[in-house]
Order: C-alpha cells, then structure tokens, then sequence
C-alpha cells in the first residue's frame, strides 16, 4: 500500500510495516507503536519525482513521505520502535514512555523530559544532531552509537557539521558517543555521570562556524592529578608554556576518550570550549617539579578539588579556550593632501567682456599660462554661455597644460546656486497644463466637479510637511474661523505657514512662532541649512525662490531638491471639520516652472573653477587668477576691484587629525571645503594642503588564551 496513513485520536497500538506516506495527527490515546517508513518505491513516479527521497526531501505526489514525527501530548504512550527513514524524530515529556528502539535513517533528535524511560537504543540509525538529550531522569546509561550522516537533512545542501547536547539526566551514570564531526559538543548537568567514551569522535566536519564544547558539571573523576619534573626548568600550565608542564591524569572515567577531539579543537582560534573534571581526589607535585611559587607533596591534602566555574585554572580543567577579542584602530589618521583652489565666476556679472588668464608658476620656473584661446595660450575671454565657457575650460588642450604643470584643472556649475519656488494652487483642472504636480488630470476628473474643476480646499486637520536637503517641517492650517480655508485662502494659508515654521526652525532670529507651538518648542538653528530666510507672496501662495545664506558654500548646495507632502484626514473628520459641507481636502502645487519634478531642485548658471595640485605645490602662493587687470581673490570677503569673482575658501585644518572639520559654520553655509572626503557628506570645492599624520593605534579587548592538560592524558 502507497497511500497515505493518518493516525488520529483513539488509535492506541500500530504496527505498520513499509509505509510510505505517514502522518500523526492529534494521535494523543497512542501506548505502543511500530512503525517502518520507506522511501518512495512507486514504479510510476519518475527518477526526478524520487530524487529527494535520497536526502530526505518531501516528494510532491506524496504528502507523508521521509516524515516529521513528533510524540508529544500523548500521555499513556509505553514504547516506540521505529526503523526505515525520518526526517525529525522528537519524544518530549511522554510521562509512561519507558522504552525508543530507533534502527533508522533521519534527520535530528530530541528526546527531552521522559521521566520514565529507561530504555533507549539507536545502534544502527544514522543521522546529524543530537539536539537536546535532557532531563531524562530515570535512564541509567545513555547509548548513542548512532553514526553521523549530513546528507539527509532534506535539501540538497549537505550539512557540514553536527551537533550534541547531554544535559540534566539526573540518573545517568555513563554516556556513549559513537558519532563524529560535531562543531557544538555540551554534556552538562548530568550530575551521576561517572564514565564517557568518546572513541569515535575526533572532527568537528566543515562548518566555519566557531567550535562550542562544554564538558562539566557531571560526576568525572581524576582519582589522582600528578605535576611531575619538567626538565631543568619548572613550568606550570600558563596558557603560554602549557605542552612544558609535564603530569599525568590517572581516572577511569573515560576522559582521556575526549584527548583527538579536543586536540582538533585546539587547532581552532575561535573556539569557545572548557572541559573540567568534576573532582580531582588528589593533586601531587612531585619534588623536582615545584616551581618557585609552589610546595611539592600532596596539595590538597586529602580533600579534593571540584569543579568551580568553566575555564577556571585549576587542576580540574582539562582544556579550554577564550577566542581572541582583540580589535586594533586607528584615530586621528589624515593622509597627505594636496592643495585645491576654487573660484566662483558670476557668470551674470562676466558676460562675454571678461577675459581670465590662470597661471601656475612651477618650483624655480616661470609663470605659465595654462587657458587657451583656440590653440593660443594666454588670455580667456568668457562668452556668456556657461555650458561653452565650461566646454573651453575644461577642453584637451586646457587639461593636457594643466597636467604637465603638476595640476588638475576642472570647471562646472554649482556656484550661487538657488531654490525653485513653490506654487500652491487656488484650484485645479482636469484639462492637461492646467493642474500642478501633486495630482494627474485622471486625478483631478475623480475629485472635481462634473468639469473636471476642484477648489483646493483645507482644514485644521491636514497636514503639510517641506523637505529641503533632507530637513523639514511640518504644520496645520491655522483655522482661526469658520471651518477651513478654500480657494486662494488654502494657497496662501498653506505657503504662509510652511514659511513661518521653516524660519523658525533654520532661519537666523527665529521669526514668528508657529501655529500650534510654543516660543520653546523650535529654535533657529541656521547652521543646519545653506538657504537663506525663506519669504512668500501672501496673495498669490507662493514661497518664493530662495537663494543661498553665503556664496562661500560653492557647488555643495547644487541639485539639493525641495518636495512638498499633504497628508490628508479621513472623510468622516473632513466632515465634523467642515459640518457636512466637505468630505474631501484638495490642495495642489508646483514646484519649479513646470509640473514635471525634474525641476523640483536648485539651479545655478554660476561656474566654479578649479586648480589642484598633483605634485605638493603650494597654489596658494604659485596659482595666480587674473580677471582683466586684476588679480582675483583668494580669501572669501578680499577686498577686491574684480567683479564677479569670488575666491571660495575651506576653514578645515586636519594636519593634527582634530575633527575641527565638525563645527557648524565649517560644515554649512559659510564652508567650500572637503567634508565629504572626511565625513561621507556633500563634497566641497577647496581641499587645504595637508601633511601626513600617522595617528594612534589604540587597541580594545583580550588575546586569544588556551590552557590545555591535554598531554597529562599521555599518549
């Protein structure tokens, strides 16, 4: 029979033979069972069908092949004997079950809190963990001579190691292991076990995971621990000079069995392992084997020495090992940098009557040209096409020059760089151009009238919030009177109230205090932002654009977007809000000159020119900008003729590694420099030259420590 077998409640005794397809299912009045599971053997199922049973994977024509069984809740099972193939097999708290006969093929096994079973056999079976083997409190001698297989484990990924845990069986007093590969080995809490035998165990198999053992808190004795002459020199077990330390473990309980595995572990930096006797009857140093701090003879006199705490250094520790915790850093590192500077060129103010020469004057050389008219060196007239001027600038001839007089020239826009403004809408149209970014014409045709019009329309339950270089705030409309605001009025109230909340959160002085909010609850903090105070048209709903707080921020306010979000009450308080008159809030806008958010962030028509070092030059006293007749300046604020120029400058010193480059000023609106090489910010245009400093290497944590007795076992 190929079909499948449900055992449901008041089933009380099975005995199947070559089942295929298997389940348990509420079997809770079950007192002895017999069951052996095969693989798929249906001539009519493909190979490829069959496949998983090789690894224990579900079959997809069968629904109980390689099962899961779970024996719980089932409070007179006695016995189970099972042979064949599993994938998981767990017996918890069978309080009448005496007796697992398990010969199979499965996955994992856990047998946890049967107070009852005294019988438990899985010579035979193969299979990967033992998960937890607990609390089994009236099983004398716990066997599991099982081998280790990592294939059928349910997938086609083998696994690479096992694990075992032996804990709190209150009875046993002797433990076979027969398996191998084990990554993760605990046998603790058993507090009668006096014999173990390790024979077969000697790998932990592939995992890279780190190797966990705990071997204490049983009833394994060393009836004697004896420190015998080491030589000329006196060692003792340091975690230094350990394998120095000559002595012998005399004890039969089976320790010595744990010697292979635990030399592999040894062999691991990670591990995380303490293995201990439980008592050591009698400790002896022998006469020649005192070393300075100690006393030959008997140490203990007598009484013997127990375990206290894993990995304590006493004579009860077999082996054990603390991984490295060690982390190395380094603060305060700046690597050598080479001067950048930068101007900023109004293109407005320069038109096309400008004219630039830029010249680098290498070390014991002349002053050379690096711009170019055409083929010409020499003198740059600016044409008022910000894009060409770019393009000529920055062309091959300029940059190759540039080059082979140890510099890097570049030019781009960025400079004087302003916000688009923000139009809120009195109302809106379904008729395409006639709406703004917020909502699609099919959007408005839902909301509007039967034209396809909507008056925008708000209450004191809606929410606006602008985002501006990833700062925001957020308001209400200040509804004073009547019910909410409509029309022009829901523009304007709109514009109005962002503006009074951003400038009193990021403009200088503060400003009026925000609907809603007390005069402590927000603070002016300019320095967060590049942008100058905004304002708005009271009558048309407009935050107008807005332009930068100092032209000494260069290009790092270029492309910062602005966005705009509503987020709406529900119609039923739209309703209360309004006494009935609405159900909906409408409010529509526009951000830049068109609908399309791809204008929704600042622009600029202003160039930055760059001139960098390449060599360690110092541009500061050998890069010479002429604009006209005069020289451009090089500090921001120069008193200067030259129109149109402005010479940015960087505050960030980091020769001493400092973090100077974290006030305020330096960051924000009155900085050009380099926060984004040191912080992960915005780059800047001006890099001051630096010297190389090395910095600290500080070092948190302890070193990996191994004591091992492991050659006391002998060989």
């Amino acid at each position: 029979f190929k079909g499948e077998i449900t055992i449901n409640s008041g089933v009380e005794n099975i005995n199947i033979k070559d089942a295929e397809q298997f389940i348990l299912s509420g079997a809770n009045d079950l007192e002895t069972v017999v069951l052996d599971v095969d693989k798929a053997s249906d001539p009519d199922l493909s190979a490829t069908a069959k496949a998983p049973a090789a690894y224990g994977g579900g079959i997809t024509a069968y629904v109980g092949e390689t099962p899961t069984l779970d024996f719980s809740s089932m409070p007179d099972l006695v016995s189970v004997a099972l042979t064949g193939f599993y994938q998981d097999l767990t017996f918890t708290s069978l309080s009448d079950l005496t007796s697992i006969d398990i010969e199979a093929t499965f996955r994992d096994l856990t047998v946890n809190n049967n107070d009852n079973l005294t019988s438990f056999d899985v010579t035979g079976s193969s299979f990967r963990n033992v998960t937890t083997f607990t609390s089994n409190d009236a099983l004398l001698s716990i066997e599991l001579d099982h081998t280790t297989n990592l294939d059928f484990d349910g997938s086609t990924t083998v696994s690479k190691s096992a694990t075992a845990s032996v804990t709190s069986n209150a009875e046993a007093t002797s433990l076979t292991f027969g398996a191998d590969k084990v990554i993760s080995l605990t046998v603790t809490g058993n507090s009668k076990l006096a014999t173990v035998n390790f024979d077969g165990l000697d790998g932990i198999g592939t995992s890279t995971s780190a190797p966990y053992v705990r071997v204490h808190g049983n009833a394994l004795v060393a009836s004697k621990a004896q420190d015998t002459d080491d030589g000329t020199t006196q060692y003792s077990i340091d975690g230094t000079n350990d394998a120095s330390d000559k002595g012998t473990y005399t004890t039969t309980s089976g320790m010595d069995t744990l010697k292979d595995y635990l030399t592999v572990i040894a062999l691991e930096a990670d591990a995380d392992a303490a293995v201990h006797f439980d008592t050591v009857s009698l400790h002896v140093i022998d006469t020649d084997a005192k070393t300075s701090s100690e006393t030959a003879g008997e140490q203990n006199s007598g009484n013997a020495i127990t375990f206290s705490s894993a990995k304590s250094n006493d004579v009860t520790l077999v082996f054990a090992n603390t991984a490295s915790t060690l982390d190395t850093g380094l603060t305060g590192y700046v690597p050598e940098t080479y001067e950048q500077r930068a101007w900023l060129l109004d293109t407005s103010v320069m038109s096309n009557t400008a004219t630039l020469v830029l010249q680098v004057t290498p070390a014991g050389g002349t002053a050379t040209d690096i711009l170019a008219a055409g083929s010409s060196f020499g003198t740059y007239t600016m044409n008022g096409n910000p894009a060409l001027d770019i393009a000529n600038l920055t062309s091959s001839t300029v940059t190759s020059r540039a080059t082979a007089l140890g510099t890097t020239i570049n030019a781009y826009l960025g400079g004087n760089s302003e916000l688009p403004a923000v139009v809120f809408s009195a109302n809106s149209s379904k008729v395409s151009g006639s709406n703004g970014e917020a909502y699609t014409d099919n959007e408005i045709a839902t909301y509007g009238d039967a034209d396809g019009h909507i008056i925008s329309n708000v209450t004191s339950y809606d929410q606006f919030t602008m985002t501006i270089g990833g700062k925001s705030v957020t308001v209400t409309p200040n509804v004073t009177s009547g019910t909410s605001f409509t029309d022009q009025a829901a523009a304007n109230e709109v514009a109005a109230q962002l503006v009074i909340a951003w400038n009193y959160r990021y403009a200088s002085g503060g400003g009026e205090v925000p609907a809603g909010q007390s005069a402590l609850s927000g603070s002016a903090t300019n320095e967060l932002v590049f942008w100058d105070a905004l304002s708005t048209n009271t009558a048309s709903g407009t935050i107008d654009a807005t332009s930068l707080q100092s032209s000494n921020s260069g290009s790092r306010a270029y492309g910062q977007s602005i966005a705009i979000t509503h987020t709406k009450p529900s119609s039923a308080t739209v309703s209360y809000a309004t006494s009935g008159l609405a159900t909906f809030t409408f409010m529509d806008w526009t951000i830049g000159a068109t609908a399309s958010t791809d204008d929704n962030s600042s622009v600029s028509t202003d160039i930055i020119l760059t001139l960098k070092s390449t060599n360690g030059l110092s541009l500061t006293n050998y890069a010479t900008l002429t604009v006209g007749e005069d020289v451009a300046p090089l500090n921001a604020g120069e008193a200067s003729s030259v129109s149109g120029v402005v010479g940015l400058t960087t505050a960030k010193d980091l020769t001493s590694g400092t973090a100077t480059y974290m006030t305020a000023n330096d960051i924000f609106q009155d900085d050009a420099g380099i926060y984004g090489a040191i912080s992960g910010g915005l780059p800047g245009d001006v890099i001051k030259a630096e010297t190389a400093n090395e910095g600290v290497t500080s070092t948190t944590g302890s070193d990996r420590v191994t004591y091992t007795r492991l050659h006391w076992f002998g060989s």
